[in-house]
C-alpha cells in the first residue's frame, strides 16, 4: 500500500511539473513574447535592490481627507502589481521602447506617482516551488503557499513603503494575475496578523484584465486551486465597504479555432479556454470578459478595442492599444476617478455609449 502510494504521488508530481512549465510558458508568451530579451539595465539603475520603482511627480500626494473610499484631497499614489510572467519593466520601457511610453510615465502626465512591485520576470520560477508542496500539487493550492507567497510578500512591502511616504493610502493598480494575487494580499481585511488593517492602507483596486474567477470543475486549474481558494475566501468586492474596487476588461478579440495559425484569435482562443472553459468568447486576447469582473465592484467596466498587454496577442511586436496606453487608458481612468471620488486628472470620456456597469 506504501508503495503504491508513493507511485502515486510521483506521478502526480510528474504530471505537476509538465503542468507548471506550461503555466510559465503560456504566461510569459502571454505577458510579452520576446520580452526576456528586454534589457533591465534602465530599471535597475533607478531603484536599490529589493525596492520598487517609483515614479514621482508634481505635487506628491499629502494626506487623505477622509478614510472612506469615496473622498480624497489628492490623487493617491499607485501602487502597480505585475501581471504573470510580467516584469517592472514592462510597466516602465515596455518591449524596450522609451520609458515615455511606459505605463508609469502614462499616469506620471496625469498627476499620478507610480511604484511597481520589483518584480524580475525569473521570478515567476518560484511558482515551481510549489511542487513542494503536495497541497499544491494536488490543486488545493492557497496563496501565502511557496508558489504565490514572494508576490504578496513584495505588495506588502510595496504598499507599507508607499503608504508611510505619502502620508496615505494607496490606490493598487493590478494587471492580469496581479489583480487576483491583489486580492489574496488584502485578503479579511488583516495585513499582516500585526493589527493593521488592509484598509488601513490600501483604498481602492482596480483590475486590468485580471481573471478573477477559478476555471470550471472539470478544467485543469492553471493556478493549482490557488485561484480558487482566494474566490471563496475573499469573494467578490470582498472588502467593498472600506475598498472601492474597479474591474476593467475587454471585448476586443472573439477566440476562433479556425483562425490562422499564429493569429490574435487562434492564441486567444486556447487562452480563453484555460481560463474559463470556452474558447469562442470575447476578450482581450488573453482573459475573456466573462472572467475578469467581481461582483459588488463599484465599477465593471468593458471596454471595446483593448488588448491585454503591451504586445499584440500572439506576437512580439508592441501595441498602443493595451489598457496602459495613452491611447486606451483614460477610457478607464476618467470613470475610476469619478467612482473613487479622485481629483479628475484624465479627460472626461464622451458618454454616447455606455462604458461599463455602474453598481
Amino acid at each position: 500500500m506504501a508503495g503504491l502510494r508513493g507511485a502515486t504521488q510521483r506521478g502526480a508530481r510528474v504530471r505537476s511539473y509538465s503542468a507548471v512549465a506550461a503555466l510559465l510558458a503560456h504566461a510569459v508568451a502571454a505577458a510579452s513574447p520576446g520580452a526576456a530579451r528586454v534589457s533591465s539595465t534602465r530599471v535597475a539603475a533607478a531603484r536599490s535592490p529589493g525596492a520598487a520603482l517609483r515614479m514621482s511627480v508634481a505635487g506628491e500626494p499629502g494626506s487623505e481627507g477622509t478614510r472612506g473610499a469615496g473622498s480624497v484631497d489628492a490623487p493617491p499614489t499607485i501602487v502597480i502589481c505585475p501581471g504573470f510572467g510580467n516584469a517592472m519593466v514592462d510597466y516602465v520601457a515596455p518591449l524596450g521602447s522609451l520609458e515615455r511610453d511606459g505605463l508609469c510615465a502614462v499616469l506620471a502626465r496625469r498627476g499620478y506617482a507610480t511604484s511597481v512591485l520589483p518584480v524580475d520576470r525569473r521570478d515567476w520560477l518560484r511558482v515551481a516551488l510549489g511542487l513542494r508542496d503536495w497541497s499544491f500539487v494536488r490543486g488545493r493550492g492557497v496563496p501565502t503557499g511557496p508558489a504565490f507567497n514572494w508576490y504578496l510578500q513584495l505588495l506588502r512591502e510595496s504598499v507599507e513603503a508607499e503608504a508611510a511616504r505619502s502620508n496615505s493610502r494607496v490606490l493598487l493598480l493590478a494587471h492580469s494575475a496581479g489583480g487576483w494575487l491583489a486580492r489574496a494580499a488584502l485578503a479579511d481585511n488583516e495585513w499582516r496578523g500585526d493589527g493593521r488593517t488592509s484598509d488601513s492602507l490600501v483604498r481602492g483596486l482596480v483590475t486590468l484584465g485580471s481573471p478573477h474567477l477559478p476555471p470550471p470543475d472539470g478544467l485543469r486549474d492553471q493556478t493549482f486551486g490557488t485561484l480558487r481558494f482566494v474566490d471563496a475566501a475573499y469573494p467578490g468586492a470582498h472588502l467593498r465597504g472600506s475598498i472601492g474596487y474597479v474591474t476593467v476588461a475587454s471585448d476586443a478579440i472573439v477566440g476562433n479555432p479556425a483562425a490562422e495559425r499564429g493569429s490574435p484569435s487562434k492564441y486567444a482562443f486556447g487562452s480563453y479556454e484555460m481560463v474559463c472553459g470556452a474558447g469562442g468568447v470575447p476578450g482581450d486576447g488573453v482573459v475573456p470578459s466573462c472572467s475578469a469582473h467581481l461582483e459588488g465592484a463599484l465599477l465593471q467596466l468593458t471596454l471595446e478595442q483593448a488588448v491585454h498587454s503591451i504586445n499584440e496577442p500572439g506576437t512580439a511586436q508592441p501595441t498602443a492599444r493595451w489598457y496602459g496606453s495613452e491611447a486606451v487608458i483614460d477610457q478607464w481612468l476618467a470613470p475610476v476617478e469619478q467612482v473613487l471620488g479622485l481629483p479628475q486628472r484624465a479627460p472626461a470620456q464622451e458618454s454616447s455609449s455606455p462604458l461599463g456597469v455602474l453598481l
